[in-house]
């Protein structure tokens, strides 16, 4: 929504904070040329030359995300992203799809590749896990790079930029945020995305303020406006006055001096001022993300997703590849815990070479440990893989989507039986490890004092609990807005799964986006949450907050929402309490 500011020429533009910080500077406007593809039948004897043509074009388009990655080692998101992307075109499954296209439907590799790409867009639009989804920008992205490499055009790049600007486009993906230039741009808006996309994802990591879902952006700022963008609250400022341009630059002042304070805090404990010890883990894809949960003051791994293991490759991984994941995991974690998840994926996203089944709604259907049980060869693999791994740290298993006991039950004894199988072959084997479960329903949530019983510590997966809860699709941007971790039902979903787990003497995490704000991290320590896992870049900030407060005042504030009846009022209750805090 736009509106016009007190100031004439001044225009004030709202979205959703991405990445957070201040960036002032000059627009510039970017539209991406979206290329044009031909479609026509091949003569046979041209069949084996287009494939190789194909081939060809996919060794290109690895070069170049080679050559992206190559100045960003060390930003570990990125990295992740473009490894993605380098997987997808390096998947002989989706080669070999293409060329069984141009083949026997003999047409040309454009017109098969869009064919074949179309399928997998789809396939990832409709995964019921939030983060998998988004890796659907990363199929977009890796299509796009190999269709320009096949229709021989360079790809689209920002380029001679004088700075500092201000990047205004309707979209960017994560290749071509990491490909800006960080000493000429100074933030960036768009009109599509979300706080969650792989874009902001990548902007946040490379220090970018971002704003997105600005609705007309590019057709309200001109090129050569000054723009203020301010990726904490929201805000974008086209044409600001002379004395508006000041106050910002003394907030971007402000808060890069309290950047370096948060950053301070990575390595002090993360406890309250009277002395209450959370334990704040990191979320991790891959074992090359631990550096930087030690950089910024991780104690742990609070979730390993497997999931990747088993995407954009012709076969599932093996128990010996998994092994090597899994050990991996452990060692960089030591002397902390690391939690791995068991596969979360949907019945129609089976590891490849297995079969799949269509279900009408994935989200409400097999997904998860449900998919696991169903395929229990699946999950003996990972369970096998996982024990041998626990013989060298502290490994948990978190067994995800969890509806009721028996799921636990069934989870368990396979897992004995796995473990007689391989203390049988001689091979060396932890004492024990610990099972745990995630609470992402509302069943789970009500049933939590049994799930408890029959565990060793719960996990609250606070993203899908809120959209099951709330019952609301966030990627549906008409009901995006009832989204809210802050909705009194989600509260109190996370009290009662508390006190249910306290009571049988059970620790309880958070592992959603939720931990990763501080302000209601806070309220999750005042509702009595032992540990909170998050992306590592978020971790000082979230040990600056808690060790700003006592328990009481969480206890406290979080006491007090409990009994407000809407998400606004919370909202607002908790923006007056952390009012002139950092």
């Amino acid at each position: 929504m736009a509106r016009r500011g007190e100031q004439s020429g001044t225009l004030l533009l709202e979205g959703l904070a991405a990445a957070p910080g201040i960036g002032i500077g000059v627009a510039v406007v970017w539209v991406r040329t979206e290329p044009v593809f031909p479609e026509y039948s091949l003569h046979p004897d041209r069949i084996e030359t287009e494939i190789e043509r194909f081939e060809r074009a996919a060794r290109d388009a690895l070069a170049q995300i080679d050559a992206i990655r190559r100045p960003l080692v060390g930003v570990e998101i990125v990295d992740s992203i473009l490894s993605t992307q380098a997987m997808i075109l390096e998947d002989r499954q989706l080669r070999d799809d293409v060329a069984r296209r141009v083949r026997s439907e003999r047409i040309n590799a454009e017109w098969a590749l869009g064919l074949e790409m179309r399928r997998l867009d789809r396939l990832f639009a409709e995964m019921e896990d939030a983060y998998l989804r988004e890796r659907r920008a990363d199929v977009r992205d890796a299509a796009r790079r190999l269709l320009l490499n096949l229709l021989g055009h360079e790809p689209d790049r920002l380029v001679e930029l004088r700075g500092p600007a201000v990047i205004v486009a309707s979209d960017l993906s994560p290749a071509e945020v990491s490909q800006l230039d960080r000493e000429r741009v100074a933030g960036i808006v768009t009109e599509a995305g979300g706080r969650t996309s792989h874009t902001a994802i990548v902007a946040t990591s490379l220090g970018l303020p971002t704003v997105v879902g600005v609705d007309g952006a590019t057709a309200r700022i001109g090129d050569g406006d000054v723009v203020v963008v301010d990726g904490d609250t929201g805000r974008v400022i086209a044409r600001p006055s002379a004395r508006e341009v000041e106050n910002e630059r003394r907030r971007e002042r402000s808060r890069a001096a309290l950047e370096r304070a948060w950053l301070r805090h990575a390595v002090l404990p993360a406890e309250t001022r009277d002395g209450r010890r959370v334990r704040l883990c990191g979320n991790v894809d891959s074992a090359r993300d631990l550096e930087a949960l030690a950089r910024h003051g991780a104690r742990g791994v609070g979730l390993f997703r497997t999931e990747f293991l088993y995407l954009n490759r012709s076969t599932p991984p093996d128990e010996e590849e998994q092994f090597r994941h899994y050990r991996a995991v452990v060692l960089g974690a030591r002397p902390d815990p690391a939690v791995i998840r068991t596969l979360d994926l949907g019945a129609d996203k089976v590891p490849a070479g297995l079969p799949r089944r269509s279900e009408a709604n994935p989200a409400l259907g097999l997904r998860g440990i449900r998919v696991s049980l169903a395929r229990p060869e699946i999950l003996r693999v990972q369970l096998r893989a996982m024990l041998r791994a626990a013989a060298h740290g502290r490994l948990r298993i978190l067994i995800p989507m969890v509806s009721g006991i028996e799921e636990i039950r069934r989870t368990r004894e396979l897992l004995e039986d796995v473990r007689l199988e391989l203390e049988g072959s001689g091979a060396g084997l932890a004492s024990s490890v610990e099972l745990g479960a995630m609470v992402e329903t509302p069943a789970a949530a009500a049933v939590a004092d049994a799930l408890a019983l029959e565990v060793d510590f719960l996990s609250i997966g606070t993203n899908d609990l809120i959209q099951y809860t709330v019952a609301v699709d966030r990627e549906n941007e008409s009901v995006a807005y009832l989204y809210d971790g802050l909705h009194p039902a989600v509260l109190r979903a996370v009290r009662g799964v508390v006190d249910a787990a306290h009571a049988a003497g059970r620790p309880v995490a958070v592992c959603g986006e939720l931990a990763a704000d501080p302000a209601a991290a806070v309220v999750l320590v005042g509702l009595g949450v032992d540990e909170l896992s998050m992306q590592a870049p978020a971790i000082p900030r979230v040990k600056a907050r808690l060790r700003a407060v006592s328990l009481a005042d969480a206890r406290s504030l979080a006491g007090g929402l409990l009994a407000l009846p809407t998400a606004r009022e919370v909202g607002d209750r908790l923006g007056k309490a952390f009012r002139g805090s950092n």
